[in-house]
């Protein structure tokens, strides 16, 4: 199975963020945006792994989960990654300190128990859209579109599995540990 560790949102959070998304979405020519369900903040990919796997994950994220008091995620602004001729969309996350150590946690504890996943350097954000060509410039959006997206409070870290049913992507929760340091 496809997994990932992800910070997962409330409703109104994935709700505010997915009509950011519709607003820049009238100012592209194509792209595939995130449904709302899915939107969330990705701690680690790991890809591929087997059942007997999850425990030790699971074990790593209540470790990870019990390392840092609750802390806020704040929404930054837009950005891209350029992919060849379009672009992967997203709304940047500032990178506090209780979400960096987490991450690094949770990188180097799967790593030392043999996961690989991907090794590109964190950078906080949540994805908006893939494949996405603009009618305009990056500036331009900037400009006109503005998130008004109220930071959210990060509860905890959960796995999920990335399954497509019929033909759409859905990430399923597989496993969750909530912050428990207090």
């Amino acid at each position: 199975m496809r997994t990932f560790i992800a910070i997962e949102f409330d409703r109104e959070t994935k709700e505010a963020l997915h009509e950011y998304s519709r607003e820049i979405r009238l100012m592209t020519k194509a792209g595939n945006f995130s449904y709302k369900e899915n939107l969330h903040l990705t701690v680690k990919f790991i890809g591929e792994v087997q059942e007997n796997d999850i425990p030790i994950i699971k074990r790593i994220m209540d470790e990870a989960s019990g390392l840092v008091e609750p802390f806020d995620i704040e929404f930054t602004g837009l950005g891209s990654f350029k992919t060849g001729s379009d672009h992967i969309l997203w709304i940047g996350v500032k990178a506090s300190d209780p979400l960096i150590e987490t991450c690094k946690y949770v990188n180097a504890a799967l790593f030392a128990k043999g996961f690989k996943g991907d090794n590109k350097p964190f950078k906080p954000h949540i994805t908006l859209g893939r494949r996405v060509l603009f009618k305009t410039s990056m500036e331009d959006i900037k400009s006109k579109i503005k998130p008004e997206i109220k930071p959210v409070h990060a509860k905890g870290l959960t796995l999920m599995e990335s399954v497509r049913v019929r033909g759409r992507l859905m990430y399923i929760p597989i496993a969750h540990s909530g912050i428990t340091k207090k």
